[in-house]
This record gives structure tokens, sequence and C-alpha cells, in this order.
């Protein structure tokens, strides 16, 4: 059974911070590229922001991805994390798992691979997750 979206919003605050009811779904919310990027062939994170928001991903390209918001799972539920279709379309392909578990809180790291055939660029706070 998944939270419905009326469900979501009226647990938004214990389960999303900051959540955001706009980006609340059917039976998901979406989650928003953070400000932190680690790339396989990079030594230190990079630091996105709202005067440098982009990160590209070039074709076989490996990253992880912090999310913006702190997710909050209840002892009760478990999270399925996925990514948006605009991104799997594509290429870009989770490979960090597919669940969160209860009790977890903090940021998501989404590990991502590139596999299509062209740059995929993400966006600082632009939704490109979601967490069922």
């Amino acid at each position: 059974m998944f939270l419905s979206q009326q469900e979501i919003r009226s647990q938004l605050s214990s389960l999303i911070e900051p959540g955001n009811e706009a980006l609340v779904k059917e039976v998901c919310y979406d989650l928003c590229v953070g400000d932190e990027v680690y790339r396989s062939e990079q030594h230190l994170p990079e630091r996105l922001s709202d005067e440098s928001p982009y990160m590209i991903l070039h074709p076989g390209q490996f990253a992880l991805v912090k999310t913006l918001e702190v997710v909050k799972i209840p002892p009760e539920l478990v999270g399925l994390i996925s990514i948006r279709s605009e991104y799997k379309f594509q290429g870009l392909v989770n490979v960090s798992g597919f669940h969160v578990d209860p009790t977890f809180s903090g940021n998501l790291i989404f590990a991502v691979q590139n596999v299509g055939p062209n740059d995929i660029r993400l966006r600082y706070r632009e939704p490109a997750f979601m967490i069922m």
C-alpha cells in the first residue's frame, strides 16, 4: 500500500523537510537536486548553487547526487525511490538501490549513471527524483 496524495500532504512536514506542496504527486513526492555532487573521477564534491546551478553527466559517467530535502521515514513505512521519467528517457539510471529503510532521516544520496548517448544536465533545486 502507498500513501495517497492526501495522506502525503497531511503528513508532509513530518516526512520531508523542507516540504513543498507543489511537489506532492498522486502517490509520491518529487525530490530535488541538492547542493553536492560527487563524480567518480573527482576527489572532492562539486558545490551547486543558484549562481552555479548545473552539473553535466557525460555518457558513461557515474555520480552521487545529494537531494535538497531531508527525508524522514517513520518506523511503520519504507520508502521506494526512483528517477523521474524525464531523466530516465535520457539514459539516467539509479544504481543506488530502490528503497529507504524505516526510521531513516537525512538527505538521500542517489548513485546515478548516464547510460544514454548524450550529456544529461541536472539543475540545482530541480525535481529529478521521487520517493513513494
